[in-house]
């Protein structure tokens, strides 16, 4: 029997409809369970991963229509190992708000790793587009684009998950991820030119943005520090670049 060697917390985060349910239902591995916490609005989902360093049993925390800013309890961030902040890239304001999303952690949560999951990159409408897509960068975060019909980074995002977790780059997964079949098939050249701009724009210097926090504000700190990033990422969209 392999040894556990971590039982990390990972919260799913961001706007309504942004894939986090759809990512985390795509496995299908047997021994997953589920367990739904009316209390608190969110469903766990118990998933356990074989990797090359031990077994890594994650509580994967998801929320059940609680997305509304203001709704969630601190309850749901306290313990948090680690946050995969979702966002669609057909949707300006999904992205917008990850303004909200962002400031919540660092006043709930500050300190926790975070992977930025741009969703839905198969859809022909993307708006959000890599070069636009400044956050991760400018904080600090991983970044990893899924597609949950055609599975596209879903077994990357896993590993991610599992990497972040044991701090091990060189770890790899032992064992095979039963994953839900893909509902379309994915656009192979489309998503090579996606990999292509994100190693070209990541060799490109940060537009100049206001200096994000460093620290959990309070009061009308809070406020304005939200106000400047959301300001930030409007602009992000706006580039023509």
């Amino acid at each position: 029997m392999t040894d556990v060697i971590a039982k990390p917390r990972v919260i799913l985060l961001g706007d309504e409809n942004t894939g986090k349910s759809s990512f985390i239902k795509k496995l299908q591995m047997s021994d997953i369970k589920r367990q739904h916490m009316k209390r608190l609005g969110v469903v766990k989902y118990f998933v356990p991963i074989i990797t090359s360093l031990g077994k890594i049993e994650f509580e994967f925390w998801d929320t059940v229509g609680q997305e509304r800013f203001g709704l969630l309890r601190d309850a749901y961030f306290l313990e948090a190992d680690l946050v995969l902040l979702f966002f669609d890239v057909t949707r300006k304001d999904s992205y917008i708000h990850l303004s909200r999303w962002y400031n919540f952690l660092i006043y709930l949560a500050h300190g926790t790793p975070i992977i930025l999951v741009a969703s839905k990159v198969d859809m022909p409408n993307r708006i959000v587009t890599y070069n636009k897509t400044l956050l991760h960068r400018r904080r600090g975060m991983q970044y990893v684009e899924i597609s949950n019909k055609t599975n596209y980074g879903i077994e990357k995002l896993i590993n991610m998950c599992s990497q972040a977790i044991l701090g091990q780059n060189q770890m790899e997964i032992n064992q095979e991820l039963h994953i839900k079949p893909p509902e379309k098939e994915i656009d192979s050249k489309q998503m090579s030119m996606n990999e292509d701009l994100i190693i070209s724009v990541n060799q490109k210097p940060l537009p100049q943005a206001n200096p994000g926090p460093q620290q959990a504000f309070f009061g009308a700190n809070a406020i304005n520090n939200q106000e400047e990033m959301e300001e930030d990422l409007i602009n992000d969209l706006a580039n023509e670049e």
